[in-house]
């Protein structure tokens, strides 16, 4: 009985510790997950306003602050986001490339480069808001370039 006595403070004050460290750890890997999607949205934020302005404006080359914030993008973005990403730089040096060669883009390459963005976006946009439940068209028809448009005039030629 008198070891009871001492031992059920010493239990207490070990689970105490125990539990304190337990909420510790878990609280911590809580933050960092927190602040990843933090870094991941302020990222994908400035590279999809880069991207929209370069899309509105027709430039199709790739200026140094794309390629800054898509090296940065692929450093902390999922594996696909990262291949969305890819996807999208390609479907815009085609573009240029057919722009180049051609004197003009086809619809093709138009068509491709504005698919793979709309898919680059919600794969960003799944990757920060796990709860997201944007369907691709949902994302196609807020695009801020008038996707739509861009699609319409295609298949009507």
């Amino acid at each position: 009985m008198e070891a009871l006595k001492i031992l059920m403070p010493l239990a207490i004050a070990i689970l105490t510790i125990l539990g304190a460290a337990i909420t510790y750890r878990l609280q911590k890997n809580i933050d960092i997950k927190n602040d990843l999607i933090k870094q991941k949205r302020d990222v994908y934020r400035k590279l999809l306003s880069e991207l929209s302005l370069q899309i509105s404006n027709s430039k199709r080359d790739v200026p140094h602050k794309l390629n800054a914030l898509r090296g940065e993008a692929f450093v902390i973005s999922s594996d696909e986001v990262t291949l969305k990403v890819g996807t999208f730089f390609t479907a815009i040096l085609k573009l240029s490339y057919d722009e180049k060669m051609q004197g003009s883009a086809n619809d093709e390459s138009v068509e491709n480069m504005l698919n793979s963005f709309a898919k680059m976006v919600l794969a960003m946009r799944k990757d920060c808001f796990e709860q997201s439940n944007l369907t691709l068209e949902q994302i196609q028809s807020a695009m801020p370039f008038g996707y739509s448009k861009q699609i319409e005039r295609i298949i009507s030629k």
